[in-house]
């Protein structure tokens, strides 16, 4: 990740930036498809009261489904220009721009993490220095959950060609927890949206 990670973080600021139709037409998407499932599968594997880690936010527009039950939200991605937006969101207690492949929390920080449509933005290697950071900041027994865009998701098979690098989308859900799985992860539970988006949540073991 270290040879190209320049182009992610400007490719994302000019995104958020200067393609305000795109970013306008995701964020509808976002909040009306995949969010509400999402939302759904936290609340079933993820505990109250938690410090809450979103790695790779974006605009985080659809934390307006999240019901917060006490916890701290730490929402952090590499754009400022994302967590401009992010910032407004009223349930966020902070953001914090990062690299999610360099997380700046200490070892077993975090009770939960939630990583919203990102993995499909990295290489195949990148994907697994990605798992090993985001293992590193979670507890022991946290969860992990996963909103991986998949080959077949409707959205991305006609307008892929409005974002930013997409070489890993998944084939299935069982490629995803194999994924997991390799990355030592224990699944948990998976779903597939009716967009064709497969969400994942795994246990740190």
């Amino acid at each position: 990740m270290n040879d190209n990670q320049q182009y992610p973080r400007d490719a994302w600021d000019e995104y958020w930036e200067t393609v305000s139709f795109i970013s306008f037409f995701a964020n509808l998407y976002r909040k009306n498809f995949p969010s509400k499932p999402l939302s759904k599968m936290i609340e079933q594997y993820f505990p109250e009261k938690q410090v809450f880690l979103e790695a790779g936010c974006g605009s985080a527009t659809d934390t307006i489904y999240y019901q917060k039950k006490g916890s701290r939200f730490i929402w952090m991605d590499i754009s400022e220009a994302a967590l401009q937006i992010a910032a407004r969101q009223k349930s966020i207690d902070e953001v914090k721009l990062g690299d999610i492949c360099s997380i700046t929390f200490p070892d077993n920080h975090s009770n939960a993490i939630r990583n919203f449509c990102v993995l499909e933005h990295y290489s195949t290697p990148d994907t697994g220095e990605v798992f090993s950071e985001m293992r590193r900041v979670l507890k022991h027994g946290a969860n992990l959950a996963l909103l991986w865009v998949s080959a077949w998701e409707l959205v991305n098979a006609f307008l892929w060609w409005l974002f930013p690098m997409i070489p890993s989308l998944l084939r299935s859900r069982r490629q995803g927890t194999k994924i997991s799985n390799q990355n030592n992860f224990q699944p948990c539970g998976s779903t597939t949206t009716i967009m064709g988006d497969i969400i994942l949540v795994g246990r740190k073991v």
